[in-house]
């Protein structure tokens, strides 16, 4: 289904009105409420940008516009640099990432026959997508390798700790969605999915 949303978006769409739906919220729920109505789906899938938490993540480095879908790390970051990541977090969503979550918030409000769905990367796939060698990384990390043994091991043990801060402060995407929008977690169809974050 994040397919069928990502083609429903395109469908005779052009590239303007897809960058403006992709960044405001209200447009991109009206395509997640009207994929489902298309394909007769109880849920309502949003769409798939698995660039927005790294992006998220990386606005403590203060890099240049637009360059985090190319940054990876080709060495281990610093302390500094990792508690800046993670405190970046506390910061207001860029702008493509808070459309996603107000899209789930349009669900809520104009489709209640829809169970309204939330999607982030997971903690391992967002770390790969930080280094610039995860193969050697994680080929190393089974067999047993410490950051003391191996520069590619020292790299993704550093970085470990920050995709998980995503799930832990108030700001992450998944508990945002969870504390903003109280009255979704009574509906009785997401009752038990939203049960974790009250």
């Amino acid at each position: 289904m994040p397919l069928a949303t990502d083609m429903v978006l395109h469908e005779g769409a052009s590239e303007p009105d897809i960058e403006r739906a992709l960044c405001n919220g209200e447009e991109l729920g009206r395509v997640v409420v009207r994929t489902a109505r298309r394909f007769g789906a109880p849920l309502a899938i949003p769409h798939m940008d698995l660039r927005l938490e790294k992006a998220l993540l990386l606005q403590g480095l203060r890099l240049a516009p637009g360059s985090a879908p190319a940054f990876h790390f080709k060495e281990a970051p610093t302390a500094a640099e990792v508690r800046a990541m993670i405190t970046a977090l506390a910061a207001p969503l860029p702008v493509a990432l808070q459309a996603h979550v107000d899209a789930v918030r349009f669900v809520v409000g104009s489709a209640p026959d829809l169970v309204p769905c939330a999607m982030t990367i997971g903690p391992f796939s967002l770390m790969t997508t930080l280094l610039a060698d995860p193969i050697s990384a994680v080929y190393l990390a089974s067999t047993g390798a410490t950051a003391d043994d191996e520069p590619p091991s020292r790299c993704s043990t550093s970085l470990s700790s920050c995709p998980y801060a995503l799930w832990n402060v108030p700001f992450a995407p998944s508990w945002m969605l969870v504390r903003s929008w109280p009255s979704c977690a009574n509906r009785p169809s997401t009752r038990s999915t939203f049960r974790r974050g009250k």
